[in-house]
């Protein structure tokens, strides 16, 4: 009886962690990835060319969420704070088809507003770009990556939390540590 009982429960829970989206501590930012961001389509700037032995901090938003305003001006701050040749930031839009657009007009306001001094991609299919890193289901959602491409900082926000965003402070004690002379 007892067997049978840890069998049922064994099974029960290998059928919820199956369930379960990755969790972003298994997030990595390996060549898939890579591959799948550098042929996104560019809604601002250029897409990266190499990701190849730098940091990179990956932004997951949408133009109709007004904490990822704020995340985008913590993000320019992060880019003035660290050159290219070594840390290299995107924002990949994800979820934008929750609010119509038509002629993409938000957007363009967004960006306007942002003035993102970083590359915004877009253009892959929301739920597979959500699940090459871990199955991410709320933005704004922000990774940092060290030049390996493990994950070394996260945040995402979380429903009715106070911190909306990711702040610079945080982001550059995420990233200053990874930075080599």
């Amino acid at each position: 009886m007892l067997r049978t009982l840890c069998v049922m429960m064994t099974l029960a829970l290998a059928v919820i962690l199956a369930a379960t989206p990755a969790r972003a501590s298994q997030v990595v930012f390996d060549n898939p990835a890579k591959r799948a961001v550098a042929d996104l389509s560019p809604l601002s700037g250029k897409v990266p060319a190499d990701f190849g032995g730098k940091i990179t901090v990956v932004s997951f938003f949408a133009s109709w969420c007004p904490p990822c305003t704020d995340e985008f001006h913590q993000l320019n701050k992060l880019r003035a704070a660290f050159p290219e040749t070594q840390v290299t930031i995107v924002a990949l839009n994800l979820f934008e088809g929750f609010s119509a657009d038509p002629g993409g007009v938000r957007m363009k306001r967004f960006l306007g507003r942002t003035k993102p001094a970083f590359p915004v991609l877009g253009g892959m299919a929301d739920g597979a770009l959500a699940a090459l890193f871990g199955g991410v289901e709320r933005i704004p959602t922000v990774y940092v990556f060290d030049t390996s491409g493990r994950l070394a900082f996260q945040f995402v926000h979380a429903k009715d939390a106070t911190k909306r965003h990711a702040n610079f402070e945080e982001l550059a004690a995420a990233v200053r540590p990874l930075v080599k002379d």
